[in-house]
């Protein structure tokens, strides 16, 4: 006769993300939507917006005790490294050379921060992910998106790309394939596609 096995499970706790988990990884800048709109709207001088919009910037967030550390280096200026405590507020430049008072909070995954901009609240939320970073940057209601896609993960996405061109080359008599599109063009245009939508 069969007995009935009891079956067994342990409920284990639900794992949020966490921003340590994203600690020096390389953003780079792929897309901005309404940046240039954003910073007229905190005053910055039309041509510096102009200027400032088709700068690419690469973003890398580090960790020393209890202090963090943003680090942006840009295609056409210096680079710029940003110091502070969760909590803590502190005196920072904007685009324009304006001073602000910030205060910098960690939630799960994403890095807010809250700027008083001559009594206006500016709120920049930061959300890291393995693969990309999305910066949403608001004020007065208004609000932009600006879009970083991790090195590595744009790397992996040539290897793989390169990896299988060669590949159907090698069989190419087998497959009757001539050529193969490159896989990264049709990624890019999901990831715009996709980022659009988010953005409306």
């Amino acid at each position: 006769m069969l007995k009935n096995k009891k079956s067994s499970f342990e409920l284990r706790p639900l794992q949020r993300p966490k921003l340590k988990d994203h600690l020096n990884i390389p953003y780079a800048l792929v897309r901005s939507v309404q940046y240039e709109q954003f910073l007229k709207q905190l005053g910055v001088d039309e041509d510096v917006c102009q200027a400032a919009a088709k700068v690419k910037a690469t973003v890398v967030l580090e960790n020393e005790s209890d202090t963090y550390l943003l680090k942006t280096t840009y295609s056409d200026l210096p680079p710029r490294t940003l110091s502070f405590r969760v909590g803590e507020e502190i005196t920072r430049e904007i685009p324009g050379g304006k001073k602000v008072k910030t205060v910098f909070e960690v939630y799960e995954n994403k890095l807010i921060e809250k700027q008083n901009l001559d009594g206006k609240e500016v709120v920049i939320k930061r959300k890291f992910t393995p693969k990309e970073l999305l910066v949403t940057m608001e004020i007065n209601g208004f609000r932009c998106h600006r879009y970083y896609q991790s090195i590595a993960s744009k790397h992996s996405i040539g290897t793989e790309t390169s990896r299988r061109q060669s590949f159907f080359k090698r069989n190419e008599e087998d497959f009757h394939v001539v050529s193969t599109p490159p896989i990264e063009s049709a990624v890019e245009k999901i990831q715009v596609t996709e980022s659009e939508e988010s953005c409306c």
